[in-house]
C-alpha cells in the first residue's frame, strides 16, 4: 500500500498487504478481514479504530499469528515484519519472534495473566525463554521493569498473584511483560477497557512515554475517538472487517473522507457545542453472515446511492490519503 502521510522516517517495522482472515463454518467460509493494507514506522503509533465487530482484533491475531487455526487462517496476502513474510515462518521461528521481537498487551488482563501464577513468575518467564540470562539476573530485571512502568514495591509486588493487584496494576504488568525483551514492535488491544478515567490517562501517558524512549512502532487498537486523537500519528479506520479509510491524523480529524469516519468523529462528546443528545450512527454492524451486498456501509450511511448497493468499492488513493468509497471514484458522477 502506498504510504500515508504522518509517519515519515525511520524503518518500516509493519507492513501488511491484501490480508485476509477467514472462518471456517459448515455451510461457507466467512471473512472476519477482508483486503486490509496498512504499514507502520519505528517510533509511529497507527490507531486502529471502529465499532465491536469491525475486525481489529482479528487483525492483530493475524500478525501475531495467534488465530485458532484451523477454523479461523489467514487465507490470503502478506504481513511483513522487518520485510520477513509471518506466514512463512514455522510455528518454532514464530515462538521466537513472538513475545521478543513484537508483543502485545491484550485487552483484559485478569484473562492474560495466570491466576495461579505470581507476577515476578510470569515475567520472568518471558525473560529467561527469549534471553540467555540466569533467574537471579531475570528477577533483577523485572523488578526495574516494575519500576519502570510505575509499580510501587516492586520487590513485593513479584511474590504477589494477580487477584491482589487493582485492575490498573495488572494492566501495568502486562506493559511490563510486553517490554521486557525490549519489542520492535507493541500491539495494544483496548489496553484501557474497564479502567477509570484517571487510572486510563496514566496508561496512555505510559505507553507514549515507552515508545519515544524504545523507538517501538506501536498498533493502538480501540474504539474511542477521543483515545486515537490523542496518541495516534496514523488512523486505520475498520468497518465490518474491511479498511474503510487510512490517513494522517490531523487529515482525518480535520477533514473525514468516508462517512462512516466522519460519522464516528460526531459522534465524540463535545465539551463545547450545545448538544441535547448524543449523536448516533444509525444501525449496527453487520454479522459476517449477513453482510450486505455492495458497500458493507451503505445500509447506514445517509450518502447512499444505487452504485452503493450493487459493488464494493476498492482502496483509492484520493488528496495523499487512502478511503474505501464509491465518492472517490469518477464511477460516482455517472
Amino acid at each position: 500500500m502506498e504510504e500515508t502521510g504522518g509517519a515519515t522516517g525511520g524503518e518500516t517495522i509493519l507492513e501488511v498487504s491484501g490480508l485476509d482472515v477467514t472462518i471456517r463454518k459448515k455451510k461457507a467460509n466467512l471473512f472476519a478481514v477482508r483486503d486490509v493494507c496498512f504499514s507502520l514506522r519505528e517510533g509511529t503509533t497507527l490507531g486502529v479504530v471502529g465499532e465491536s465487530g469491525s475486525g481489529k482484533s482479528m487483525t492483530a491475531l493475524a500478525v501475531m499469528r495467534l488465530l485458532a487455526e484451523p477454523v479461523c487462517r489467514i487465507s490470503r496476502g502478506e504481513a511483513l515484519f522487518q520485510g520477513r513474510d509471518l506466514r512463512t515462518l514455522s510455528p518454532r521461528e514464530m515462538r521466537a519472534i513472538r513475545g521478543n521481537n513484537m508483543a502485545m498487551i491484550f485487552q483484559e488482563p485478569m484473562t492474560s495473566l495466570n491466576p495461579v501464577l505470581t507476577i515476578g513468575y510470569q515475567i520472568q518467564e518471558t525473560l529467561l525463554c527469549h534471553e540467555k540470562i540466569s533467574p537471579r539476573e531475570a528477577r533483577s530485571r523485572c523488578v526495574g521493569l516494575l519500576e519502570k512502568v510505575g509499580i510501587p514495591l516492586p520487590e513485593q509486588r513479584l511474590r504477589e498473584y494477580p487477584y491482589q493487584l487493582s485492575g490498573g496494576m495488572r494492566q501495568r504488568v502486562m506493559i511490563a511483560m510486553a517490554l521486557a525483551c525490549h519489542p520492535r514492535l507493541l500491539i495494544c488491544d483496548e489496553p484501557t477497557t474497564a479502567l477509570d478515567v484517571t487510572i486510563q490517562s496514566q496508561i496512555l501517558s505510559l505507553i507514549n512515554e515507552l515508545k519515544k524512549e524504545t523507538r517501538a512502532a506501536v498498533m493502538l487498537i480501540t474504539h474511542d475517538m477521543g483515545i486515537i486523537g490523542e496518541m495516534a500519528d496514523q488512523v486505520l479506520v475498520m468497518y465490518a472487517g474491511m479498511v474503510m479509510e487510512y490517513a494522517a491524523i490531523t487529515g482525518l480529524l480535520e477533514e473525514p473522507l468516508h462517512p462512516y469516519t466522519a460519522a464516528l468523529i460526531d459522534s465524540i462528546p463535545s465539551l463545547t457545542e450545545q448538544r441535547e443528545t448524543l449523536r448516533e450512527i444509525p444501525g449496527s454492524v453487520p454479522s459476517l453472515d449477513e453482510l450486505p451486498p455492495g458497500c458493507l456501509f451503505h445500509t447506514r450511511c445517509a450518502y447512499c446511492r444505487e452504485i452503493c448497493r450493487t459493488g464494493i468499492p476498492g482502496l483509492t488513493s484520493y488528496r495523499g490519503r487512502t478511503v474505501r468509497c464509491w465518492k472517490y471514484t469518477p464511477r460516482w458522477e455517472r
